[in-house]
């Protein structure tokens, strides 16, 4: 593992061989990390960023993201997405690229491409850009905002809010178990479920 929890500001524009934690177990530092072109962190390794980290995609790659405790993640350009992985059986596996955020963590999404975005307990999830290439699951009374980018599908429950006033859904919006959902502007292709 490789830890950055000094209060400093890090560049990662190189592979990493190895999983990668902001500010585990070290409140309040404020560590920055920044993935820039060139940076890759694949499957089966992980990013993580924790304790009110700051993370910050500029370019560059990574199978996996989760943000924890309060953190922040803004994506402007790079890539989460999966990629093949042989299994100690011998048998070849298509990971999806995911970021997680949770505990009252917050996503910044104005450029790049991410396959899958879950967003829990209590997070906020702010999209003015981007693409996300398949879903967007929003519960636990997480809070999405979506006001320009490209989302392939949206998921709202357990009390979870989404206000959509631009960008556009390409397939399906979806809320159930009291989230509410408020459009005001923005296209929805294909359908909507309530």
């Amino acid at each position: 593992m490789i830890e950055f929890k000094d209060s400093g500001t890090h560049d990662i524009d190189y592979t990493i061989d190895n999983d990668v934690y902001v500010d585990y177990q070290t409140p309040d530092m404020y560590t920055t990390v920044n993935l820039l072109p060139g940076g890759r962190l694949h499957y089966p390794f992980t990013f993580e960023g924790y304790e009110n980290s700051r993370i910050n995609i500029l370019g560059g790659s990574t199978n996996y993201l989760g943000i924890y405790d309060s953190s922040q993640i803004d994506i402007s350009s790079g890539r989460i997405i999966g990629e093949w992985w042989q299994e100690e059986s011998g048998e070849i596996v298509w990971h999806e690229g995911l970021l997680e955020s949770y505990d009252s963590s917050q996503v910044n999404i104005h450029g790049g491409l991410l396959e899958l975005l879950y967003s829990y307990d209590s997070s906020q999830v702010n999209i003015s850009g981007g693409e996300i290439d398949y879903t967007l699951e929003s519960c636990g009374s997480s809070l999405v905002n979506v006001s320009g980018g490209d989302i392939d599908t949206l998921i709202s429950y357990d009390s979870s809010r989404v206000n959509i006033s631009g960008g556009e859904i390409d397939y399906t919006l979806e809320s159930y178990g009291s989230s509410l959902v408020n459009v005001s502007g923005g296209l929805i292709v294909r359908e909507l479920r309530l």
